[in-house]
């Protein structure tokens, strides 16, 4: 059986050669590596929002409480443990390692058997955040307020390894007042 002429040569041109193939996975190759630089900002800049939504609604949510059960309700970070712990980066003041709240029902000042876990907050992945002022945990009366008194404080997030130094570092200012301002810089 003869096969007719323009259905042969569509059988013989039905697919790609392996040149032509390396090239297209060259050009692929060349362009992701271009863009990928561009990623990396992207991707810290969504994580570091991540983590400020996650405190702002950690304050929001201490606040409450504390007005609600008519005080002691606390806001602690977590101990720096290897997993989310970065070096240099250790102290009171780092928040790295995720935070918690809970209804201190003894009134001691240490989470124990007698109190109650509100909500726990988990690590921020790749993350690192500092208070301005140097604190593990702060106290929230029956009024909304916190012991850090008058004046505010600030709450960083930065990405790790880049530090504070970040194009992307964004800080929480929290008033006395509750009053809750995000800028985009490492200091209120």
């Amino acid at each position: 059986m003869d096969i007719p002429h323009k259905w042969r040569a569509l059988r013989e041109s039905a697919g790609f050669t392996v040149v032509e193939l390396m090239v297209v996975i060259a050009i692929v190759a060349i362009l992701a590596a271009l863009a990928a630089p561009g990623f990396k900002t992207l991707i810290d800049r969504w994580r570091v929002r991540d983590a400020q939504e996650a405190m702002i609604s950690a304050l929001h949510l201490v606040r409450m409480e504390a007005i609600r059960r008519g005080g002691g309700v606390v806001l602690e970070k977590r101990p720096l443990t290897g997993d989310c712990a970065y070096a240099g980066r250790s102290g009171t003041q780092y928040w790295s390692c995720g935070w918690f709240i809970y209804a201190d029902a003894d009134g001691n000042g240490a989470f124990d058997d007698g109190d109650v876990l509100i909500q726990s907050f988990p690590a921020p992945r790749n993350l690192n955040a500092k208070w301005s002022v140097v604190q593990r945990r702060f106290v929230f009366d029956r009024w909304g307020n916190s012991n850090i008194g008058l004046g505010s404080v600030g709450f960083t997030i930065f990405p790790e390894p880049d530090g504070d130094t970040s194009p992307v570092t964004t800080t929480l200012c929290v008033a006395s007042g509750g009053r809750i301002n995000a800028v985009s810089r490492s200091k209120c």
